[in-house]
């Protein structure tokens, strides 16, 4: 038998590399079905070791597999060099992969162009600036194939973002097949959306906006002219070189809309786009956006308001303060929306306020007053969704940092919540507001207390809603809390929800009175040595609380800390646990270095009592516990 040929060997890859490469040589020349493995295993390769000089030998193989292979192996091809995009980043020699996928074009088979017209766009990164391909992308725009047609199109547009050249010979073609008549609204469509991702230069965007301009005053078809107002949205939103000239494009055909609520829909979805870029908004523009809301508010759809409405609110977000003045003036004349208005509307509403409020220094009694009372009334709504349930704790977190909002005003609004709709619907929600209403107020922590006690004694309180109650008392912190209440529910069979109230206990320094003593109930019903362990260290660390902060107290807080840090040892030494419990291990240690620390002070101090001089040890010792 004749012997095999040598194969080549790369001197700058690893072994493992050329291995992979000669695996690949022998299997790519075999069947189909061996074809697609090596491509598929060369792929996985690549994204395990990408090293330039490997990512280089391997996309000129497969550009050479592409060349030469079927449609079948060239559809495997692109996928896999799209899946390894950010490993193909790395490829240097961009003329010599060209000349080799550009043979395809030659071909009678149109799939076969659309396959090359695919890889081409999955590495438009490496290749926008090649000659070759810019010429072919235009021509290719004339194909009367439909697929064809339609890899042309991803391919240009691919090629859009990244090449400032292209973009600018792009332009003319896109230009031209768009204002003619002969080319189906479904073509013009895909060519529109081409036009957000063109290079974001001056010349790129100036020439898309007055193609743009052209085509509104042309197009009849109401979904491109839909895609083309989006598109210019977008394009100018990502180049910032022409918010302005899209947001006077905006108002000026909501100026002529005649109040057609479909056309006003679609203004307004682009103008709360360019509404977060409040920089380029100019008094004049919020006036005359004003102007537009009070001519057709009366025969607005709720659609529309809300739109409207949440428009203003992303302008008031940060806007010019002299723009959010006057759109204060006007609000007088809305507020009838919080009252008529749909949920969204009034939520929007809302927002609006609580932006005018926080931004505008001025105290407005009238403004607190209907804010407050929009809250109880939406508290009292039925037919709330996660969106609105979602903007709704985002604008009651709002309303707790408005400076002009009493402590009185905040206790009235959470009493409203714990008894209003929402309290039987979604008691989650009630328990997270709170939570956020007293860690900001401090008074409000007292009519808590009540409220707390009455669920407790509720039976039906579910295994969820019981932790997160515990979570909502332990962070109130109340001193005189009774412990029973929690230690004399039956736990569940698993523990779980014991554990975690525990864990709450023990996060807002609740670890004697209240951690300890589930923990201790807990470690009875652990099955695995592990979770035996993990648990006992829990019960040390909570009966290592300072209470007194004398000697004997902090010895036995060193003593407890001590069992704690041998049993996480022993789970740390587990190999596969080793990550989950190094923190635990080092928070332990360290803390009982400085219970030790303390200690050897106080005896210190202790000692020293002997010393008319020492007469402040015990304010001092007090103090310190405290801090312990």
């Amino acid at each position: 038998m004749p012997p095999e040929p040598k194969q080549h060997v790369n001197p700058l890859l690893p072994a493992a590399s050329n291995i992979v490469l000669q695996d690949y040589d022998k299997h790519i020349k075999g069947e189909p079905y061996e074809q697609v493995g090596a491509v598929v295993r060369i792929a996985d390769a690549v994204r395990e070791n990408p090293f330039p000089a490997f990512v280089n030998a391997v996309l000129l193989r497969l550009a050479d597999a592409f060349r030469d292979g079927s449609n079948q192996l060239r559809l495997i091809i692109v996928r896999a060099v799209r899946e390894c995009s950010s490993e193909f980043s790395l490829f240097s020699a961009n003329e010599d992969v060209v000349r080799r996928v550009i043979k395809v074009s030659h071909s009678n088979d149109d799939k076969a162009r659309a396959l090359m017209l695919q890889f081409t766009s999955a590495i438009a990164p490496l290749v926008s600036d090649d000659k070759q391909l810019h010429h072919l992308l235009i021509e290719s725009l004339e194909s009367e194939s439909n697929v064809e047609l339609l890899a042309t199109i991803v391919a240009v547009e691919n090629f859009c973002i990244h090449s400032v050249e292209f973009s600018h010979l792009a332009i003319w073609k896109i230009s031209e097949m768009l204002l003619e008549s002969k080319h189906s609204p479904t073509l013009k469509g895909r060519l529109i959306r081409v036009l957000s991702n063109f290079h974001g230069d001056f010349k790129s965007v100036s020439k898309v906006f007055d193609l743009g301009q052209q085509l509104i005053m042309e197009t009849s078809d109401r979904y491109n002219l839909a895609a083309l107002i989006s598109s210019m949205t977008r394009l100018a939103v990502k180049s910032r070189l022409a918010v302005e000239r899209q947001l006077a494009l905006l108002l000026s055909e909501m100026e002529n809309s005649n109040g057609n609520q479909s056309h006003l829909c679609l203004l307004l979805l682009n103008i709360k786009v360019l509404a977060d870029l409040s920089q380029f908004w100019t008094v004049k523009d919020a006036a005359k956006f004003t102007e537009m809301f009070e001519k057709y508010r009366p025969g607005n759809s709720n659609r529309v308001n809300a739109e409207w409405i949440g428009a203003f609110e992303r302008l008031s977000t940060n806007c010019n303060v002299k723009i959010l003045e006057s759109i204060k003036e006007h609000f007088i004349n809305w507020s009838y929306l919080l009252t008529l208005g749909n949920i969204d509307i009034r939520l929007c509403m809302m927002g609006l306020m609580e932006n005018i409020l926080l931004r505008i220094p001025i105290h407005s009694e009238h403004l607190i007053t209907l804010l407050s009372s929009s809250f109880h009334s939406l508290f009292s709504s039925e037919g709330l969704t996660k969106n609105h349930y979602r903007k709704l704790f985002k604008l009651f977190d709002s309303y707790l940092h408005i400076p002009y909002i009493l402590p009185d005003n905040v206790i009235i609004v959470s009493e409203q919540l714990t008894t209003s709709l929402i309290a039987s619907n979604n008691f989650s929600f009630v328990v997270e507001c709170l939570k956020k209403a007293a860690n900001s107020h401090q008074s409000l922590q007292p009519h808590l207390k009540s409220w707390i006690n009455r669920q407790l004694e509720n039976p039906q309180l579910s295994s969820k809603n019981l932790c997160q109650l515990a979570e909502l008392q332990f962070a109130c912190g109340f001193a005189d809390m009774d412990p029973s209440k929690w230690l004399d529910r039956n736990p569940e069979p698993d523990g779980w929800r014991t554990y975690k109230i525990a864990r709450f206990a023990l996060e807002n320094g609740l670890w004697k009175g209240i951690a300890s003593p589930l923990l201790y109930k807990l470690r009875e019903k652990t099955e695995s040595y592990e979770t035996s362990l993990w648990i006992d260290a829990l019960h040390y660390i909570s009966e290592s609380q300072v209470t007194t902060g004398t000697v004997y107290d902090l010895g036995q807080s060193c003593e407890k800390l001590m069992k704690a840090e041998l049993n996480l040892r022993v789970l740390f030494s587990i190999p596969s646990r080793t990550k989950e419990f190094r923190f635990p291990l080092q928070f332990t240690t360290t803390l009982r270095e400085f219970v030790s620390c303390a200690k050897t002070v106080i005896g210190v101090f202790t000692i020293s009592t002997m010393n008319p001089a020492a007469q402040e040890e015990p304010a001092f010792r007090e103090q310190f516990a405290a801090k312990v």
